[in-house]
C-alpha cells in the first residue's frame, strides 16, 4: 500500500496545478523510489471520479453526500462520547522540501561524473570510474589520429562502472563516454588523457583542445585476481542481447566451438567458434601482455576490439557486433611491458567466419644481411631554448637533436613538437621520455636544416591541468662540422648532399595581440587592461567604468529588503512580504524541530489553501492562483513537529485582513527603477558562494544591459538544495533560486534571465501560473541570452576565473552543444513544443535549436531581449487582462527583429517546430541523435509515441510516460504495450524493425539497411526506455565526404501513422581531415547541386570552393574563433546558373571542441527559394 503521507502530499500538489512530471521529479529529488511514487500516485488517482457523463457526475456526488453524512455521524458521537484531548485527531503530513510551482528550468547535462583515474601499483594500469544518475547503455570511445574505436559498456544507477585503462607513456587521448539511459536520456562526456612517462591527466573539463595525433595504447582489462574479476562482471547488468523467440529453442545440447589455430604471428593463438559468437584467444608473453585490436575487414577503425578484453582473451558476439557469420576480421596483437611501455607489433591476421579460417597477413622478405660498422664519434653542441618558459635545452648532432629539461618538484612537462608550417603536432605530442625528447632525422623524414615549433604544458601531481607555456622555435639551419673519418681503404669520398631549398614557411593561425593568455588568443577583440583590474577597457567604457581606475569596477547590487509584516497571534513570530497580487507567510523554525502551516479562507471548512506542501519556513499566497480577492480574510494555524516527525502543539488560529494590504498596481511591472538582488541561504558552501558572488558581481552590468529593468524589484534568495542534488532553477515567481551549488556560469546566467521576469514568465496561463505552450520562446531567450551572456562576460574579463572554467568546458557550457549543426536538426518533428521535457532526451535538441535561433535574432538586432522586455511590460501594465499567446508574443517578436536569414521571421519561425506553440501531436515520432563531431560522428534511432490522455497524468504530448487504466482507452490498438509491477502500462517500441534507405546528392541510392530498435527490459520484464540502438555502419566516417539524405522508415507502422518515417541530412566525413587547434571550417550541403562553386565572405576573407558530391568545404587559419556574422552564399550549378542563400555563423563549435559549422541548404529544383519556404 502506498505511503499515506506522500499519497496525500501529491494530492495536494496536483491540486494545485502543479504537474506531475514535476512532482515525479522532485520526489526522486527528495529520495523517494521510483515504485514508491508510482505506488502512491496510482492510490491518489484512484480518489478521483473521471466525469465521463452526467450520469457519473450525478453518481459521484451521492456518493460524496453519503460520505459526508456518515462523517458527521461518526463526528458527533465522537464528540459525544470521547474525552476532550489537546492532542489532534489528524496532523498535517511532514512535506518533501521541493518546489511549489512548476520550474522554469533547464537540468544539467550531461549526467555523467568522471572520477580521477586511480593508478594500480601491481598492474601500472589506471581505473576511472563512469558514474550516471541512472542505468545507461553506454559506449567508452577512444578517438586518435582521424580514428574513432568503440568498447560498449552499461551502468547502473548512480553506481561507479570501473573502465581499467592502460596507456603508452607521454601520450594524449580523447576518451569519450556516451550514454543513453533508460528512458533515452542521452548524455555525452569528452575526457582528455595526457599520460606523461609517469601519469596520466584527466579533467572531466577539457582543457587541452589540440588534435591528438598519437596513436592510442589499446585499453586493457587489469590483471586482476579471479576472484576480484569475478566482482566486477558479476555487477555487469546483463549485456543487449535480444532473447530468441520460443519456437527457436530446442532440447538438443549445446553447440559444441570449434578450435582453429592462428599460425605464423610469433605467439601461440588460436579462435573457438560457433554459430552465434567466436572467441579469440592467446597466450601472453613471460613478461608484459598482449592487447589485441579487432575489425571487419570493411571498416577503417577498428570497430570491434581496441583493447578492452578481458585477459587473454576476446569473445565476439555476433549480434552484439552486428555480424552475420560471413564476415572477414582483420585483428593484431600489440606487445605491452609490465611497465606500461609498448614493445612491438605482432603481424596482422585475417579470420575467414564463413570458411572458418585465419592466416597471417605478412609479406616475404628476403633475409637483409646485417653490416657491422665502426662507430663514429659524433659531435654534440648544446643549445638554449630562447622561450621555452623552463628552461629546456637541445643537444644536436648531424643525425639527430635530443631535447632535454628538468621537471618541477611537484609535478611534470610535457611536450608538443612540429615541423613550422605543419597543422598538428605531428613530432610529439606528449609521449616522449621523461625529460627529453629525441628527435632523430631519418625517422622523421627530416634533413636537419628544418625550423621546428614547440611548447610545453605542465600538469600538477594531481594529474590537472596546470599552464602552458609559450610556443618556441628552434632553427636547425645552423650547421654542424663533422669531424674527418679516418679513410682507412683511401676510398674517395662522395660529393655532399645538395640540401633542397626549404620552401617558404605556411602561414601560423591568427592571434590576438592583445590576448593575455592562451585561452583567449584565437578570439577577436581588444583585451587591453589599463589599469590591470581584470576588466577590460573597452568593456569599461561601454558599461561606464573608468578604464584608467582600478577602484571603478562592478560592485553587488545593494540588497533588497522587502516591507515585512508581522502575523499578529501567529504564536512564533511569523510575518509576511507583499508581492503583486500575492503575499509570502515567511517565518523560521525552531531548532528542536519545524512548524507547518494550515491556511484557509475565513468561513471555509477545509485548510484548502496550505496544509503542510510548502517550502521550510515559507508559503507563496497568489491571489489568482487560489481565486482570493483583496478583501478576503485568511485564517491560519501553525503546526509544530519534532525532530522525529511526531506532533508537538498547535498554536492559535490568526488572520490576515487582505483588505488592509497595500498591493503594489500595474504601473510597477517593468519600471526603470526595479530593482534585483541576491543573497545566499546560511548553509551554502563558503568556496561556492565565492564563486557565485564573483561571477554575478561582475556578470551584473552585462545582465542589466541585456534585458534592461527587471519586471518587478525583489531579492533573489539563492538556496542550497544539497551536493549532487541537481538542482538548477528558478521558482517563487522568481524569488528563490534552487542549486546544488555547483558553480555553472552559464546556467547562473540562464536562471537569472528567467528570474529577471519575476512573476510574467512568457510560459504562464491566466492566473500567471506555469503553462508550457510557450517554452520555445521562454526557454529559448533563457539559454540563447546565457551563451550571449557568457560570450561579453570572457570578452571583458579574459583572466577570470569563471573565464577559464567556461574556456575549458567550452561544449554544452559556452556553446550550444548543436549550434554547429542546427540545419540539421532544426526542422525535425521531435523538436516540436509546448513541453520541453516530452521525455528525458528530446529537450536537448529544443534547447539547442531555440537558443541558437535567439542568437541569431541577437545578431540581427543586440537589443533585441531588452527591446522585447520592455514592449512586454507595456502590454502587461496597458491591459491588465492580456496573458501571453503566441500570436501576440511573435508580433512583439517580428516588430524588433523583422528577418532573419533575409526571411520575416514570422516565416521562419513558423518553419521551426520548437516555436508551434503547442504539445507535441499525438503519434508516432522517429527519435535520432545525428551527432557529428568533427572528424567522426554517429547516429542513434529509436521510436517513440507522443499520448493523449490527462486523467492520471497531464500525459499530454508526452512521449514517455507511464500509463494508468484510466487512459489506455487513449492508446491504439496497433501499439504494443505492457503493463508492469509498477502498475503502470508502457508503450513498448522495442524491438521494432525499420529500415534506413541513404541516397547521395544525386539521388543515387548509397546503402539500405534493416534494422531493430534495441531490447533492453527492467528486472519485472518491462521496457526499461524506447530501444535506442546505435548503427556504426552509419557512422560519418564510413561515407565519402558529400551531403546525404538519410529516410528512416518502420515500415511494420506506417499503415498507421504516417510518422513512423522521416527523413534526414547529414555530411560523410570520410579522409575529412582538421587541425582543431589551428583550423576553421566551414562545411555547405546542398541538397539540389551535386557539382558546382560555393562563394561567400566572412569576416572580410573570400571563399571559393567546389561543390562535390553537394558538399563545399572552406577552410581558414585567419577566421577568428569568435567569428559571428550574417553571410551570403552563393551558390553556382555546373551550367552557370547562380542563387543567393543566407546563413548565420555563430561562436560554437562540436562538443569535441572542432570549430566547424555545417550548414544545410535544401532547395532540390534549385530556383532560389529553399523547400520549406515554398
Amino acid at each position: 500500500m502506498a505511503d499515506h503521507r506522500l499519497t496525500q502530499y501529491i494530492h495536494v500538489n496536483l491540486e494545485k496545478g502543479i504537474p506531475k512530471e514535476h512532482i515525479f521529479q522532485a520526489l526522486k529529488r527528495s529520495g523517494y523510489s521510483e515504485r514508491e511514487i508510482y505506488k502512491a500516485i496510482s492510490s491518489t488517482h484512484t480518489l478521483k471520479v473521471p466525469e465521463r457523463s452526467k450520469r457519473d457526475l450525478t453518481l459521484a456526488i451521492l456518493i460524496i453526500l453519503t460520505a459526508l453524512i456518515l462523517l458527521v455521524g461518526l463526528t458527533m458521537i465522537i464528540f459525544l462520547f470521547d474525552e476532550p484531548s489537546d492532542t489532534p485527531q489528524i496532523t498535517p503530513p511532514k512535506e518533501p522540501e521541493i518546489l511549489e510551482e512548476t520550474p522554469k528550468v533547464l537540468t544539467k547535462s550531461p549526467s555523467i561524473k568522471i572520477d580521477k583515474p586511480t593508478k594500480s601499483e601491481l598492474t601500472n594500469q589506471f581505473m576511472f570510474s563512469a558514474t550516471t544518475d541512472k542505468s545507461s547503455n553506454c559506449e567508452f570511445i577512444v578517438v586518435a589520429e582521424q580514428r574513432i574505436t568503440r568498447k560498449d559498456m552499461n551502468t547502473q544507477n548512480g553506481l561507479s562502472h570501473n573502465v581499467p585503462f592502460l596507456p603508452a607513456p607521454s601520450t594524449d587521448y580523447d576518451i569519450v563516454i556516451s550514454c543513453i539511459d533508460s528512458a533515452g536520456n542521452e548524455g555525452e562526456e569528452l575526457i582528455q588523457f595526457s599520460s606523461p612517462p609517469e601519469q596520466v591527466s584527466v579533467s572531466q573539463n577539457p582543457t587541452d583542445t589540440e588534435n591528438k595525433e598519437n596513436i592510442p595504447t589499446p585499453i586493457e582489462i587489469p590483471n586482476l585476481e579471479k576472484n576480484e574479476l569475478t566482482k566486477i562482471l558479476d555487477n555487469r547488468p546483463p549485456v543487449d542481447i535480444k532473447l530468441p523467440d520460443e519456437s527457436q529453442l530446442s532440447p538438443e545440447q549445446p553447440e559444441q566451438s570449434k578450435r582453429i589455430d592462428i599460425l605464423g604471428i610469433g605467439t601461440d593463438a588460436y579462435f573457438e567458434i560457433t554459430s552465434d559468437e567466436i572467441v579469440i584467444i592467446w597466450e601472453n608473453p613471460a613478461e608484459g601482455q598482449y592487447s589485441l585490436i579487432l575489425k571487419e575487414e570493411s571498416h577503417k577503425d577498428w570497430n570491434i576490439y581496441y583493447g578492452g578484453h578481458p585477459i587473454g582473451k576476446a569473445p565476439v558476439n555476433f549480434q552484439k557486433y552486428n555480424l552475420d557469420g560471413s564476415e572477414k576480421l582483420i585483428g593484431q596483437l600489440w606487445h605491452y611491458a609490465a611497465d606500461r611501455h609498448f614493445l612491438a607489433y605482432l603481424p596482422e591476421f585475417m579470420i575467414d567466419l564463413e570458411t572458418k579460417t585465419a592466416t597471417p597477413l605478412i609479406e616475404e622478405q628476403e633475409p637483409i644481411e646485417k653490416t657491422i660498422e665502426e662507430p663514429i664519434e659524433k659531435l654534440v653542441e648544446t643549445f638554449s631554448i630562447t622561450n621555452s618558459g623552463i628552461g629546456a635545452v637541445y643537444e644536436k648532432t648531424s643525425d639527430k637533436i635530443v631535447i632535454k629539461w628538468s621537471n618541477p618538484e611537484e609535478g611534470s612537462y610535457s611536450l608538443s613538437l612540429k615541423l613550422a608550417g605543419d597543422a598538428g603536432w605531428a613530432i610529439y605530442y606528449g609521449r616522449h621520455p621523461r625529460e627529453q625528447a629525441p628527435v632523430v632525422f631519418s625517422e622523421k623524414n627530416m634533413i636537419g636544416n628544418e625550423t621546428l615549433i614547440g611548447r610545453f604544458t605542465q600538469y600538477a601531481e594531481d594529474l590537472s591541468f596546470v599552464q602552458y607555456f609559450p610556443e618556441f622555435q628552434i632553427a636547425l639551419n645552423e650547421s654542424i662540422e663533422e669531424p674527418d673519418v679516418p679513410d682507412d681503404k683511401n676510398e674517395t669520398k662522395p660529393p655532399p648532399k645538395e640540401i633542397p631549398k626549404e620552401p617558404d614557411p605556411i602561414t601560423e593561425r591568427w592571434t590576438n595581440p592583445t590576448a593575455p593568455n592562451e585561452y583567449v588568443k584565437f578570439l577577436a577583440g581588444d583585451f587591453t587592461d589599463t589599469d590591470g583590474d581584470g576588466m577590460t577597457d573597452i568593456a569599461e567604457l561601454k558599461y561606464d567604468f573608468d578604464p584608467n581606475n582600478a577602484a571603478s569596477f562592478p560592485e553587488e547590487p545593494e540588497v533588497i529588503l522587502p516591507e515585512q509584516f508581522i502575523i499578529e497571534d501567529s504564536g512564533i513570530g511569523a510575518y509576511f512580504e507583499v508581492g503583486r497580487d500575492s503575499i509570502e507567510l515567511k517565518w523560521t523554525n525552531p531548532e528542536d524541530g519545524s512548524y507547518y502551516l494550515s491556511l484557509k479562507k475565513e468561513g471555509d471548512r477545509e485548510w484548502d489553501i496550505y496544509y503542510g506542501g510548502h517550502y521550510p519556513e515559507s508559503a507563496a499566497v497568489e491571489l489568482d492562483k487560489f481565486g482570493l480577492s483583496e478583501t478576503d480574510v485568511l485564517k491560519g494555524r501553525f503546526t509544530k513537529y519534532g525532530l522525529d516527525l511526531n506532533f508537538i502543539q498547535y498554536y492559535s488560529e490568526f488572520n490576515i485582513d487582505l483588505s488592509s494590504v497595500d498591493f503594489p498596481d500595474n504601473s510597477e511591472i517593468g519600471k526603470p527603477t526595479n530593482k534585483i538582488s541576491y543573497t545566499f541561504s546560511d548553509d551554502f558552501p563558503s568556496e561556492a558562494e565565492k564563486s557565485y558572488r564573483k561571477f554575478l558581481k561582475r556578470v551584473w552590468p552585462i545582465l542589466q544591459d541585456r534585458l534592461g529593468p527587471p519586471a518587478e524589484s525583489f531579492n533573489v534568495f539563492i538556496k542550497n538544495m544539497g551536493e549532487d542534488t541537481s538542482f538548477f532553477m528558478i521558482t517563487n515567481n522568481g524569488r528563490t533560486f534552487l542549486t546544488d551549488t555547483d558553480f555553472i556560469p552559464r546556467l547562473i546566467a540562464h536562471e537569472f534571465v528567467h528570474a529577471w521576469k519575476g512573476q510574467y514568465s512568457i510560459t504562464t496561463g491566466d492566473a500567471w501560473q506555469y503553462q508550457p505552450d510557450l517554452s520555445g520562446f521562454e526557454e529559448g531567450m533563457a539559454e540563447g541570452l546565457a551563451f550571449d551572456i557568457i560570450h561579453e562576460y570572457v570578452r571583458s574579463y579574459p583572466n577570470d576565473e569563471a573565464t577559464i572554467k567556461l574556456l575549458n568546458w567550452r561544449p554544452y557550457q559556452y556553446w550550444s552543444s548543436r549550434t554547429t549543426y542546427y540545419d540539421s536538426i532544426k526542422n525535425t518533428r521531435w523538436s516540436g513544443a509546448g513541453k520541453f521535457w516530452t521525455d528525458a532526451s528530446g529537450q536537448r535538441n529544443r534547447y539547442s535549436i531555440a537558443a541558437t535561433t535567439v542568437q541569431m535574432m541577437l545578431l540581427e538586432q543586440p537589443t533585441f531581449t531588452k527591446d522585447f522586455s520592455a514592449a512586454y511590460y507595456s502590454k502587461i501594465r496597458e491591459e491588465p487582462e492580456w496573458r501571453t499567446n503566441r500570436e501576440d508574443i511573435l508580433n512583439m517578436w517580428e516588430n524588433i527583429v523583422p528577418e532573419v536569414n533575409d526571411l520575416p521571421l514570422r516565416t521562419y519561425l513558423n518553419s521551426l517546430p520548437v516555436f508551434n506553440g503547442h504539445n507535441l501531436d499525438e503519434g508516432l515520432y522517429v527519435l535520432s541523435t545525428i551527432r557529428p563531431y568533427g572528424t567522426q560522428g554517429n547516429q542513434q534511432f529509436a521510436l517513440g509515441y507522443a499520448i493523449r490522455g490527462d486523467i492520471c497524468f497531464d500525459n499530454d504530448g508526452m512521449v514517455w510516460w507511464g500509463i494508468c487504466d484510466k487512459d489506455l482507452d487513449e492508446i491504439p490498438s496497433w501499439l504494443n504495450t505492457m503493463k508492469t509491477d509498477d502498475n503502470f502500462t508502457y508503450i513498448d517500441t522495442q524491438g521494432s524493425a525499420f529500415t534506413v534507405d541513404v541516397r547521395d546528392a544525386k539521388n543515387n541510392k548509397v546503402l539500405t539497411n534493416d534494422y531493430k530498435t534495441r531490447w533492453d527490459r527492467r528486472e519485472d520484464g518491462g521496457p526499461s526506455g524506447f530501444g535506442w540502438v546505435l548503427l556504426p555502419d552509419l557512422a560519418f566516417e564510413n561515407f565519402e565526404q558529400g551531403l546525404y539524405k538519410e529516410t528512416v522508415t518502420f515500415s511494420e507502422f506506417t499503415e498507421y501513422d504516417s510518422g513512423a518515417s522521416e527523413s534526414f541530412y547529414f555530411i560523410g566525413l570520410n579522409g575529412f581531415s582538421q587541425d582543431r587547434s589551428n583550423e576553421y571550417v566551414v562545411m555547405i550541403g546542398v541538397d539540389g547541386v551535386a557539382e558546382g562553386t560555393v562563394d561567400f565572405i566572412l569576416n572580410g576573407e573570400s571563399f571559393t570552393e567546389p561543390i562535390v558530391k553537394g558538399l563545399a568545404i572552406a577552410k581558414s587559419i585567419t577566421l577568428p574563433f569568435d567569428t559571428q556574422e550574417s553571410f551570403d552564399i552563393k551558390i553556382t550549378d555546373k551550367d552557370g546558373v547562380s542563387h543567393t542563400y543566407r546563413r548565420t555563423l555563430l561562436e560554437a563549435g562540436t562538443v569535441r571542441n572542432f570549430f566547424q559549422h555545417q550548414f544545410i541548404i535544401v532547395d532540390t529544383n534549385f530556383n532560389g527559394i529553399e523547400d520549406q519556404f515554398e
